[in-house]
């Protein structure tokens, strides 16, 4: 998809995208739905995968293009870390 940066890129040099609203595609790989207020959407591309947080309903197994904006070293607590977290998913494609 035009537009669309690369998980790989994402996971090699996040700080490269810190605080920036990028547009990432793959495969959803696992969903967990309404945890904080939001769905949790694992996406996998190239044997890369990224953590995206979102109102929309994807389905895992489901191809899709997201743009959110990345953020970095995000804990929760609860053994709920992010090294890479892409937050404010939006369903593109």
């Amino acid at each position: 998809v035009p537009g669309t940066t690369k998980i790989a890129d994402l996971v090699a040099n996040p700080k490269k995208f810190e605080g920036k609203t990028i547009q990432v595609s793959g495969k959803c790989t696992k969903v967990n739905s309404n945890i904080m207020g939001r769905n949790w959407i694992h996406l996998k591309d190239a044997g890369k995968e990224v953590v995206i947080t979102t109102d929309a309903p994807i389905a895992e197994g489901q191809d899709v293009t997201v743009l959110g904006t990345v953020a970095l070293d995000k804990d929760f607590g609860s053994g709920y870390q992010y090294d890479i977290l892409i937050e404010g998913g939006r369903w593109v494609k």
